[in-house]
């Protein structure tokens, strides 16, 4: 018996989809051409070389007929199943092998399944201004590939694409002030059939920066580094930085002497373009003539920063002039010379005056020199040679400059009379002693102490000081411990505290025997005359004083002057101040070859061999408020 079939020739998958959401029902329909046996259809998909049966179920075969096959297929793709192959195989009896359909690939769409992840810095972290750093942003697969875009602020990328579906998108940048407070933002996106996908990361850098300079300015008056100010004026000192983040800390300086934070104030403010700050503050100060030359200095740092700028100004400050004179008062006796010298400190042109009375002294003396701290000095002396008691008065000095004036007043006194002693004479030169004798002047209310000064032929100048008895008398001193043999040399001054008194001289030779060989200065040619100019004093006063006691009642003496004429003659006067004091006789007089170590009775000589302990004066010096030239 002859059974009729017919082979399956041919299957077909209809109706695939373009592309499917992983999760999403998948459902296809496979369709052969006419055989008999009914032909049985099989659906199968592979993955990864895995081959997996689609819904294998037993199939139903009619043999009865020819005819066609048909089967529908269903079911879920993951995102694994991404490129996928579907297929059916058909077949029946007599159709061996399988006839297989077209494949199949599945374009399974879904998301990155990781996200963006943004490596390299962390957000709003500190970072110096010129620092590289390397960003990186990566996205994990996806279907379709997600995109990975950087925005313009973070500059040229480089884009790495992975062979999974993941991208990877990287960045290197060189940090600059104008990154500051800049969001940095890496974007993801997928543009698919059925997925439409985005994500950012941003990053905010925080720049460290600056500041890169500074200025300090101080008005009207500055030009350069320099400002010129008028003594007692207030100048205020403004210190501007250039942009930093953070703000800047300012400090000051006058010299190297820092200056109070609580004297300055500070104004800080945020500005563009690169949202960093701006730092002002101002000090100010009232000037005087012992700040020029200060230089004021502000110095800016930024908080854990080493580096540090500043900017300096120094202070040229003009003030009127100062003057500084020898003296505030000047005591002299007529006949001396007397001479006034003043300083006039100006930077500015200055014009001086002398004037005395009213009228203007013409002939004084302007001499200009560079002094410390290259100011100008003008030197202003007035000059007398012979003083006479008309230059007594008030003399001033009057300095002018274009900011102002000063004026100082200087007294000058001159006391008539001379001054005694004017000689000294050497009794004895024996037996390692010297005795020397002068008279105490009359005119020696002034005279505190007497300085007496000897040396040998190579030694050097000793000094004694003896107290002045304050009273009309001769005086001795005797010096011990002296060098047999030796020549010396001595020399007398009244110490004044008015006025500079000159010396009396004398030597003599020093012997071994009571005799003595003493050599005079001028008291050799006067000492006759001075003598006797002593006794004739002496014996006025006993008789004035010997007819004032006769009435009971004697007028103290409070000044009497001697003036020697040269002849051995002086002249004597008598200023009675309203007071009666009792006074004894006085004993009779002594003389000079009666004078030994032992004291005698009587006014009119003492042994004033203790020596008084003080510091001597120097020949040049201010004595009272007077100078010695």
């Amino acid at each position: 018996m002859h059974v009729f079939v017919v082979m399956v020739t041919r299957v077909t998958l209809r109706n695939p989809p373009d592309a499917v959401l992983a999760g999403d029902p998948i459902t296809f329909t496979c369709n052969t051409s006419a055989s008999k046996p009914q032909a049985c259809i099989r659906g199968y998909i592979r993955s990864s070389g895995n081959v997996q049966e689609l819904d294998p179920n037993a199939c139903n075969q009619d043999s009865s007929l020819v005819q066609t096959t048909a089967r529908t297929f269903t079911f879920t793709a993951s995102a694994e199943e991404n490129g996928a192959e579907l297929y059916c195989n058909a077949s029946n009896s007599v159709t061996d092998p399988p006839v297989r359909s077209l494949v199949y690939t599945l374009n399974v769409n879904y998301p990155p399944q990781n996200g963006v992840r943004l490596t390299g810095y962390v957000n709003n972290t500190a970072v110096e201004s010129g620092e590289t750093l390397a960003l990186t942003c990566q996205v994990g697969k996806g279907n379709p590939r997600p995109a990975l875009t950087w925005s313009s602020e973070c500059g040229e990328t480089n884009t790495v694409p992975g062979n999974d579906g993941s991208q990877q998108i990287s960045i290197s940048i060189t940090v600059s002030p104008s990154l500051n407070q800049k969001t940095c933002v890496c974007q993801g996106s997928q543009d698919g059939v059925l997925t439409r996908w985005t994500e950012q990361k941003r990053r905010i850098f925080n720049v460290f920066f600056g500041p890169d300079s500074l200025q300090l300015r101080a008005g009207s008056g500055q030009s350069g580094n320099t400002v010129t100010v008028t003594e007692n004026s207030t100048v205020t000192f403004i210190c501007n930085t250039s942009e930093s983040n953070p703000a800047a800390v300012l400090s000051w300086y006058n010299n190297s002497s820092p200056i109070a934070a609580a004297k300055v104030s500070e104004v800080i403010s945020q500005r563009s373009p690169n949202h960093g700050y701006l730092t002002t503050q101002r000090y100010t100060v009232r000037v005087d003539r012992y700040q020029d030359g200060d230089v004021i200095r502000c110095e800016a740092q930024r908080p854990g920063r080493n580096k540090r700028v500043s900017h300096n100004l120094a202070m040229n400050v003009n003030y009127a002039p100062q003057i500084l004179c020898n003296a505030s008062h000047v005591t002299v006796f007529e006949g001396q010379l007397v001479k006034i010298s003043c300083d006039v400190i100006s930077k500015l042109e200055v014009s001086v005056l002398w004037v005395k009375d009213g009228r203007q002294i013409d002939d004084a003396s302007i001499t200009n020199y560079r002094g410390p701290n290259q100011r100008d000095v003008t030197v202003a002396t007035i000059e007398f040679g012979q003083a006479d008691k008309s230059l007594s008065g008030i003399y001033q000095i009057e300095a002018r400059n274009s900011v102002g004036s000063f004026h100082m007043e200087v007294s000058v006194t001159v006391i008539d009379g001379q001054y005694i002693p004017s000689e000294m004479d050497t009794k004895s030169c024996s037996n390692s002693q010297a005795t020397l004798v002068w008279a105490s002047g009359i005119d020696d209310s002034l005279v505190e102490y007497y300085q007496l000064e000897y040396k040998g032929t190579e030694g050097h100048w000793k000094e004694e000081l003896v107290r002045n008895p304050g009273r009309i008398k001769l005086v001795r001193k005797t010096l011990r411990d002296l060098e047999p043999g030796v020549f010396y040399q001595f020399r007398l001054r009244p110490v004044s505290d008015i006025v500079l008194m000159e010396y009396a001289t004398a030597n003599c030779t020093v012997h071994n025997s009571q005799t003595s060989e003493a050599g005079l200065s001028k008291a050799t040619m006067l000492g006759v005359g001075f003598v006797a100019g002593i006794a004739l004093v002496t014996l006025a006063v006993i008789m004035v004083t010997c007819c004032l006691l006769r009435r009971g009642r004697l007028i103290w003496q409070k000044e009497l002057r001697s003036s020697d004429k040269g002849n051995g003659e002086h002249d004597v006067s008598l200023q009675s101040v309203g007071e009666d004091i009792e006074m004894p006789e006085p004993p009779p007089l002594g003389e000079y070859e009666d004078l030994d170590n032992t004291p005698r009775p009587g006014p009119h000589y003492e042994d004033l061999s203790e020596n008084v302990s003080s510091t001597r004066r120097s020949d040049t010096g201010v004595y009272e408020n007077a100078t010695v030239m």
